[in-house]
């Protein structure tokens, strides 16, 4: 008896005289069930909840230990005490064809306690069964009927296929939507296809406008060494670029100079188009969020993906007379349920981004190696602020007339006339609402000193490195401290000068250039054109063409050649200095793609 259809939900309607007869029992009990189960399959999902651990006992035995899992209906499957199986009495072993099986579990019921029928109308049958047993089965699944879980690739990813042949195909992917100011992740992916291990290696560049690398550069060189990849096995490669925090809010990235080497003959990637993303002013959290919950109910229930349960990989040695346990595997096939199925999706999801924290070891003699972090938020057109903590450990010595000092904090607003603040971090015993009770004092602290608010008599000073980009704390004690650390928190700001507006700007010695001045490209090709900065820091620059029907070019600098022959000319500029300017050409060639392969 199975019951995989859990919608439409109809309960019972109760009136006065209705005659219930045990359809209508039945209907109650069907209610209350597909209810629950709807309830952990969408909150849940499928998979271990605890237990279900998989020792091999012996070569012809194992043991499975108790525990439950839910399965892709949301059915609660329970092993109330541990089983010890051999192999060859669980379900399906005659069906092995493979030196690999997949050891699984499944919801049963199965009718218990017959008890003698009073209305035999319906036949002769003299007995019906009293209880519905809730109980499971183990079952074995030979490796090469292992189901492919849906992968929702198409919602969240751009995926570009980058090399294919009878041998591997490799693949580039990343998010779909990313984060500025956040690192995301470029993954390269090798599939096997081959009956022997395959040799190969990569080589290429990536050109990434609104990306950068750790250096700050717009091309990433991707280099990897050679691998060797078996028939359906799948290694990614992972690199991680960074958005850039400004005003454009889609971009494109493109693979140029791809080579790999298949068996050591090299072979030509020749990727045509880009690789289109957007660029969102949100955190990867709320991202991540918003995209696991925009799942259709359809969308879900088609994850889901059946209802077995996978307990462990068993690989077998096959001989004259028998199969015999070489080893289990749990760590590849073996999902645990530890959040709400929405929790799972967000935290697969955010292993894309990483968050930038800056870490800065203490240094100073009176300091113990606290470790500090900030954070940084702003754009160079309005206040640049940055926050953090900073504690000062004062060990023994914290009497009277002590001086300590912090370790040189980087405050990550660059270098120049920086104003830097601290104020203690109090804890509010006090506090009437719930939630966090931690409040700043800045300025003379004493004034709030009271009972149970006993701040420690001190001076602060707050030394700041102009030419660092950092800045010291100091603090003399004017009376003896119980405590063992001072906590304070800092805020540094760094305002907009008047060249920062573009209202004054003194251009000599300043100067851009075109990394790359002349590319020779094809028809409808793609080349984003970086630009090298002398005597001024990295700014916005605008592209733009010097005459008409001469191909595009995008706000970030990639330019996608027209379908005629020709020498085209763009021009680029400081956006905030237009008269600091310089040129790059496009030589646009009907059958160059041919000539280079």
């Amino acid at each position: 008896m199975r019951n995989n259809q859990l919608l439409p939900f109809e309960r019972n309607r109760y009136y006065t005289g209705k005659m219930l007869t045990s359809v209508d029992f039945e209907a109650e009990q069907t209610y209350m069930n597909n209810k629950r189960r709807f309830l952990n399959s969408m909150m849940y999902g499928s998979g271990v909840v605890c237990g279900l651990n998989v020792v091999s006992l012996d070569d012809l035995s194992l043991l499975v230990e108790s525990g439950v899992a839910i399965d892709g209906t949301g059915r609660e499957i329970v092993v109330e005490s541990s089983v010890v199986k051999k192999l060859s009495a669980i379900e399906d072993f005659d069906k092995l064809t493979s030196d690999e099986a997949l050891l699984c579990i499944r919801y049963k019921e199965e009718p218990v306690h017959a008890v003698y029928s009073l209305n035999q109308s319906a036949g002769d049958q003299s007995y019906e069964y009293n209880r519905v047993h809730e109980s499971y089965e183990l079952f074995l699944k030979d490796i090469s009927e292992e189901f492919d879980f849906l992968e929702m690739e198409d919602e969240f990813y751009r995926i570009t296929k980058v090399f294919e042949n009878e041998d591997i195909d490799v693949e580039i992917s990343l998010p779909a939507e990313n984060c500025a100011g956040t690192l995301s992740r470029v993954r390269f992916s090798f599939t096997g296809k081959a009956e022997k291990p395959v040799p190969v290696s990569f080589q290429g560049i990536l050109q990434m406008p609104v990306f950068t690398t750790n250096d700050g550069a717009h091309e990433m060189e991707i280099n990897i060494p050679e691998m060797k990849i078996a028939k359906g096995q799948v290694i990614n490669k992972d690199f991680w670029i960074k958005a850039e925090n400004n005003s454009i809010d889609s971009t494109e990235l493109i693979l140029k100079e791809g080579l790999i080497v298949i068996y050591g003959e090299r072979k030509k990637v020749n990727v045509k188009g880009t690789i289109d993303v957007a660029i969102l002013k949100e955190s990867p959290e709320k991202l991540a969020a918003r995209n696991a919950g925009k799942l259709s109910l359809e969308m879900r229930t088609v994850q889901a993906q059946g209802n077995d349960v996978v307990l462990a990989k068993i690989k077998l040695v096959k001989t004259d007379m028998a199969y015999i346990i070489d080893q289990i595997i749990e760590a590849e096939v073996k999902k645990y349920i530890t959040i709400p199925q929405n929790e799972v999706i967000t935290r697969e999801y955010i292993s894309n981004f990483s968050k930038e924290d800056v870490v800065v070891q203490d240094n100073y003699p009176n300091d113990t190696g606290k470790v500090i972090k900030y954070e940084h938020m702003g754009n160079s057109k309005s206040p640049q602020i940055a926050t953090g903590i900073v504690e000062i450990p004062l060990g023994d010595d914290n009497g009277k007339g002590t001086t300590h000092f912090s370790g040189e904090i980087l405050h990550g607003l660059g270098k120049g006339n920086v104003y830097v603040d601290v104020g203690f971090e109090v804890y509010d015993s006090n506090e009437a609402l719930p939630g966090d009770s931690r409040n700043t004092i800045y300025g003379a602290a004493n004034i709030f000193r009271d009972k149970e608010n006993a701040l420690p008599n001190v001076d602060v000073a707050v030394k700041v490195l102009n030419d660092k980009g950092s800045f010291i704390v100091g603090v003399n004690l004017l009376d003896n401290v119980d405590q063992l650390i001072l906590s304070f928190r800092w805020t540094a700001i760094k305002f907009p000068t008047e060249d920062d507006f573009g209202l004054e700007h003194e251009i000599d010695n300043i100067s851009i250039a075109a990394t790359t001045p002349t590319v020779v490209l094809g028809y409808k090709d793609n080349y984003f054109f970086d630009v090298e900065f002398n005597g001024i820091e990295k700014s916005g620059l605008t592209y733009e063409l010097t005459e008409p029907n001469s191909g595009e070019i995008s706000a970030e600098g990639v330019y996608t050649a027209p379908n005629k022959e020709g020498v085209f000319e763009i021009r680029i500029s400081l956006t905030d200095i237009p008269v600091v300017c310089t040129y790059a050409y496009a030589i646009v060639k009907k059958d160059v793609n041919e000539k280079q392969e």
